[in-house]
């Protein structure tokens, strides 16, 4: 009787691990956004004259040119936006920085999101 019950044991303590085992490889692994930390690039006004507006409602706009980066607000179709320069992130993803019309807000947000894809000025 003592023979039958050993595999059954080391088959209970083999399903009991396996969920740690998978359990901890989930944490190991991190998300891109998670990889890059944010970063602020310099940027000026180059595109002087470069307006647009949003395609979509509720776009996230960040303090530096990644989704890693801190919320500043969100932009809506409609409002005005004064575009100042691009920048092209690690990732390959291309960031405006631009400015909201009639107010002192700023920030990067993606020129997927733009209309004629942001500004058309390097920072």
């Amino acid at each position: 009787m003592n023979m039958s019950r050993r595999p059954t044991r080391r088959w209970l303590a083999g399903a009991a691990t396996l969920p740690l085992l998978v359990g901890g490889l989930s944490l190991v692994t991190a998300s891109p956004a998670d990889a890059i930390p944010c970063i602020h690039p310099a940027w000026s006004d180059k595109d002087q004259t470069g307006t647009g507006e949003s395609l979509y409602a509720n776009i996230p706009m960040y303090n530096g040119p990644m989704s890693s980066c801190a919320l500043v607000t969100h932009i809506n179709p409609g409002e005005k936006l004064y575009y100042h320069c691009y920048y092209v992130n690690a990732s390959g993803n291309t960031y405006t920085h631009l400015r909201i019309a009639g107010t002192s807000i700023e920030g990067w947000v993606g020129d997927s999101y733009l209309n004629n894809y942001g500004s058309a000025y390097r920072c």
